[in-house]
């Protein structure tokens, strides 16, 4: 992966599209666009062969926007990142049918949206954040969580179950992450 993004990138210098000196700059511009888009075209042509497409992209979405202000487990490489992320996504999507939505799963939904508020955003060692943006990405994540547990309710109040589920297990997978990552020991510590 680090090879394709390289050519790109090569590409747009010999075109003189970019200069060489922002190289860095644009690999990195490359490698986030691909991180984000792959798992989305990943999952959209799993959603189309099971006849789930709008379920999956508003799961993947909805995840993929959480995640980023939430912070969790991290791979050490894009290719890991996606292989993994794809098998952890594509499982989860597979066994939110079989998902027996009671009171217990309501509870622990609602526990997981709780506990994600309250470790957000989990720093990673290796991306740091200001003070500032700390509080920034914990105002954005609660908005965001509040957002999720709402339309998951509107998805439930008016009988899509299967929504409600994608929607709430969004939530748990974003939580299961996070303690992942701290099992890990690779979250920073705040002084």
């Amino acid at each position: 992966m680090k090879r394709v993004i390289q050519r790109l990138t090569n590409n747009l210098i010999v075109r003189a599209y970019i200069e060489e000196q922002d190289r860095e700059l644009y690999e990195y511009a490359i490698f986030s666009i691909l991180l984000h888009i792959i798992p989305v075209i990943i999952i959209w042509i799993i959603g189309i062969l099971l006849g789930k497409t709008f379920e999956y992209l508003l799961f993947i979405i909805s995840f993929l926007i959480i995640r980023k202000y939430s912070g969790g487990y991290h791979a050490d490489s894009l290719s890991h990142c996606i292989v993994q992320s794809s098998v952890v996504i594509i499982t989860t999507l597979l066994l939110v049918s079989n998902i027996n939505i009671n009171n217990i799963f309501k509870i622990f939904t609602i526990g997981a949206a709780i506990m994600v508020f309250i470790l957000s955003p989990l720093e990673n060692e290796n991306k740091p954040l200001s003070i500032t943006d700390r509080h920034f990405y914990r105002r954005v994540i609660g908005i965001l969580l509040l957002i999720n547990v709402c339309l998951g309710y509107f998805f439930y109040v008016i009988g899509n179950v299967a929504l409600y589920a994608h929607m709430s297990v969004v939530i748990i997978l974003v939580f299961l992450l996070q303690i992942v990552e701290i099992i890990k020991g690779n979250v920073k510590k705040h002084k």
